[in-house]
């Protein structure tokens, strides 16, 4: 009887140390799990950190670029806002349509002015023969522009400390790829004179550059202002309006005026490729 209580007693035991061992092993594994989606939830939680803190330095970047960029254009239009309307009418031009408006006026209250009247335009059409190489006032193309000043433009420092800022001068603008550009400066009576303005070869990007000539002369060049404006900046499209239509191209020896409003158009390098383009205009002549 003894014995049969101390199996019994040894088999409870037995069969309570198993349970105990049952139960911290189950206790273990569950553990286990817990840990690994304690891990797994932590590594998305990380991952999902870091794509955010990756996407934020992107845009932020790109958000800065943008607003270096636009704060570059800007830049460039105001530039080319203070050059165009600095640029000197042509005074020959100008008399030549108040002479016109005064001629057709007389005639419409004169009924014997009709010869007077053609005689006053013949004289306006007749160019002086004592002009000669006398300075275009504005010339553009759909990638280059030249205007003429008599005064130096205060945004613009001096390059180089012997260019003399008195007297008449081209102001031209350009995208300096390779070569050089050619413009019509000058004129002698009724026949232009295309002239070639070039760059540094270092100097890639909107250009701008003050030309002046010694004794009106379109063969050589004596003084000269380079200033590099953007180098950024890979292309340059303009266009001129005219009260009516907008063209690539104008001479204000031909159309005997300014044109009303200059279109700029301005491609930065890392820019959006369609740019907005910005209308300037010019200040016209009174009389």
């Amino acid at each position: 009887m003894k014995r049969q209580v101390i199996r019994s007693t040894t088999l409870v035991e037995t069969l309570a140390g198993v349970d105990r061992q049952s139960r911290f092993q189950h206790r273990r594994a569950f553990t286990l799990m817990e840990t690994l989606a304690a891990l797994a939830i932590l590594g998305m939680v990380v991952s999902s950190l870091s794509a955010s803190l990756h996407l934020y330095w992107k845009y932020r970047s790109v958000s800065r670029s943008q607003i270096t960029i636009a704060q570059l254009q800007r830049g460039i239009i105001e530039d080319l806002t203070s050059d165009l309307r600095m640029t000197l009418q042509d005074p020959v031009a100008v008399r030549a349509a108040s002479m016109v408006a005064a001629a057709r006026s007389e005639s419409a209250t004169e009924k014997a002015g009709s010869e007077q009247f053609l005689n006053v335009t013949e004289q306006v059409l007749e160019l002086p023969t004592d002009l000669r190489n006398q300075p275009v006032h504005f010339i553009g193309t759909s990638q280059a522009m030249a205007l003429l000043h008599e005064q130096r433009n205060p945004r613009f420092d001096q390059a180089r400390s012997s260019y003399q800022s008195a007297g008449l001068s081209h102001i031209v603008w350009w995208v300096n790829s390779e070569g050089s550009i050619r413009l019509p400066l000058f004129h002698s009576g009724p026949q232009l004179i295309t002239v070639a303005v070039n760059a540094s070869k270092d100097r890639r990007g909107l250009v701008r550059k003050a030309r002046k000539d010694s004794g009106g002369s379109a063969s050589s060049t004596s003084d000269e202002d380079e200033w590099l404006v953007a180098a950024d900046v890979t292309s340059l499209r303009l266009r001129y309006f005219d009260g009516e239509n907008w063209r690539t191209e104008w001479n204000s020896f031909q159309q005997q005026a300014l044109p009303l409003a200059v279109e700029v158009c301005v491609t930065i390098e890392g820019g959006p490729e369609q740019e907005t383009p910005v209308v300037i205009w010019l200040p016209q002549a009174s009389d």
